[in-house]
Parts: C-alpha cells; structure tokens; sequence
C-alpha cells in the first residue's frame, strides 16, 4: 500500500455521499444533484452569513475557477449554509460571484453525516471537493493556497472523463 499521496487537499476518508445530505436551493426547493449534469464541485461549508474567512475561501475558489480557463464548465461552486442568507447579503454575494450556486442544509445533520469520517469536527469555513459521482472526497480550508487546490482540480480534471 502507497503511503504517499500528491494531493495537496486533506482526503476525506472514506468519501462521503452527498446525496445523504439535504440541500434546499435558495427559492427552498431540493437539489438533487443525481438529476444534474455530472460536474466536480466544490462545497463551501460557510458560517450564518459567510463573512471575513468566509469570504476569503469564497475568493479562492472563484479564482481557481477562472484559472481553469476552458475546463471551467467541469466545476461548480456552491456555498452551504446553516439558514438561508439575508436578501440584501445574497444579492452581495451573487454580484461577487455571479456563477456561485446557493444552498442550506442542517449543521446538526451535516455534523453527523461528517462524524463518521476522519474529519468529524470540521471548521468552518471549508470547503469539500465532491467528484463528478457525488462523493464528497477532499477537504480544504483558508490554509491551503489557490495554487494548490487548482493543482489537485486540474489532476482530477486531466484524469476523469467528462460525462
């Protein structure tokens, strides 16, 4: 068994469906990703209104979308949060970041669909790479640079087809 990996992210293990997860869009209806184009995303587990460390993960990952240049339309980025975000704090952040997807989903339950991994007392603000199969796999937070999760998303990107 190899007992080096190149990723620069934290692994996830194991990998967590995130279809286990209950996500309400912001208009308060179900996303369903298995009904969705298969896509890598990045879940942005955010504070009640994601302000300050928020808001810098938010940036790096916005950045590290636009670098993927032409492979941009493989990732999605959606922010998760406790509540629903105030109106007027939704529209900032959709002018910010007009391709960010919005949802909710109960900290009590994702605490517990996180407890039985080897990141059960995840901070936030993080963010979770899910693969294209809805498995949620990796973890980064404000530690880790653009630069290093845009190395592990474009490997991915190299190594899986797109559906």
């Amino acid at each position: 068994m190899p007992t080096h990996t190149i990723n620069e992210g934290e692994l996830l293990t194991p990998a967590r469906n995130i279809a286990d997860i209950e996500l309400s869009s912001a208009n308060g209806d179900k996303v369903l990703f298995a009904n969705e184009e298969p896509r890598w995303r990045y879940l942005i587990l955010g504070g009640e209104q994601c302000g300050g460390e928020c808001e810098k993960l938010l940036y790096t990952t916005r950045q590290v979308h636009i670098r993927l240049g032409d492979k941009a339309h493989r990732v999605e980025r959606m922010l998760v949060t406790a509540e629903a975000l105030s109106e007027q704090r939704h529209q900032e952040m959709r002018a910010e970041h007009p391709r960010l997807r919005f949802a909710t989903a109960d900290r009590v339950q994702l605490d517990r669909w996180l407890a039985s991994s080897d990141h059960p007392e995840l901070g936030r603000p993080s963010a979770l790479l899910v693969d294209q199969n809805g498995f949620a796999m990796m973890v980064y937070d404000n530690r880790h640079t653009g630069n290093q999760l845009l190395k592990d998303i474009k490997r991915l990107l190299k190594y899986s087809y797109e559906k």
